[in-house]
């Protein structure tokens, strides 16, 4: 993998994990509808990365189902977490320094989740760009709605 594709690849999920804090930081009142279509959302978005990033080994190889659906379960506490306390820790540095590595710390994850599975690798020789902006731009509709 070239230097450039790593730093595209980082850049893509930069946008894409701000967006999620974004939307979840503004959301006024979470509800279980909310949480439980995150959820959702996660899990099976979670789950179509493996045919995605045409993984050698199955996803439900070792488990990888539950181990979604543990990680989807943590990501929306964690998504709840930061709702319900943003304003308490946004000039905390502890905080800030948190969010702004959490880029990192996904794409760690998707390349140990990907050695794992024997999967590409590759940010462009898989469908991954295109999931990622298909995302993106769904994100930013209601942002672009705000502004106008």
């Amino acid at each position: 993998m070239t230097t450039s594709s790593t730093y595209i690849e980082l850049f893509t999920y930069f946008i894409y994990l701000y967006l999620i804090l974004y939307h979840f930081i503004h959301f006024k009142k979470l509800t279980y509808t909310i949480l439980i279509l995150s959820f959702l959302i996660i899990y099976f978005g979670t789950l179509t990365m493996f045919p995605i990033w045409q993984c050698k080994i199955s996803f439900f190889y070792n488990y990888g189902y539950i181990f979604s659906f543990f990680y989807s379960l943590s990501l929306v506490a964690f998504l709840y977490f930061i709702n319900l306390f943003h304003k308490k820790l946004k000039n905390n540095l502890l905080y800030i320094s948190f969010l702004l590595l959490i880029p990192f710390f996904y794409y760690f994850m998707i390349k140990i989740i990907q050695h794992f599975y024997n999967c590409e690798s590759s940010f462009f020789k898989t469908y991954s760009p295109f999931y990622y902006l298909f995302v993106i731009f769904i994100m930013f509709i209601p942002i672009i709605k705000n502004l106008f």
